[in-house]
């Protein structure tokens, strides 16, 4: 549960350096440069910084339990707007597909760990397509996504780091 509140905290202090920033140039107190250049500092450092903090946690089955219960929180919303619908306007029957995920990746340094993708697959199993009231009604209008690790893994920051660096400075 740490975990879930220190993401929450680090959203809470990004979103407070953007309303900071929207707040001081709506009031005219920093002009079009100084707004970039904290968009600069917002993306390009304070942002890399925390999703390298954010790999120093170590991995643990406390960790792997806080990742399975954000996707089944993140699908449980998914399914919560599909019952919405069905409710509120009576969609449900008359749609064929509301969301057609057909592959969920994971990535990032603990996407390298083989049992992630086995727990998440199973987990996706017992809750989602067997374990609440509305499982038919899924299984009817959202096709079961395939769940896989990322291409890249946990290297996909550093190969995001050199195509932006590439970008940045050898094209030009």
């Amino acid at each position: 549960m740490a975990e879930i509140s220190s993401l929450l905290t680090l959203q809470g202090q990004l979103a407070l350096l953007t309303l900071v920033g929207f707040f001081l140039a709506r009031k005219g107190i920093i002009n079009a440069q100084g707004r970039k250049c904290l968009t600069d500092l917002l993306i390009n450092v304070i942002l890399p910084a925390n999703i390298i903090q954010s790999f120093l946690v170590e991995f643990s089955w406390d960790v792997l339990k806080s990742s399975a219960s954000i996707l089944v929180i993140s699908l449980a919303l998914q399914i919560g707007c599909v019952v919405l619908c069905a409710l509120g306007y009576n969609w449900l029957r008359r749609a064929n597909v509301l969301l057609d995920l057909e592959k969920v990746a994971i990535g990032g340094g603990i996407s390298k760990q083989p049992i992630l993708v086995e727990t998440l697959n199973e987990v996706y199993e017992e809750y989602i397509l067997r374990g609440h009231p509305f499982s038919e009604a899924q299984a009817r209008c959202l096709p079961r996504p395939e769940i896989v690790p990322c291409r890249f893994l946990s290297e996909a920051n550093q190969i995001g780091a050199f195509a932006s660096y590439q970008k940045a400075f050898l094209e030009n």
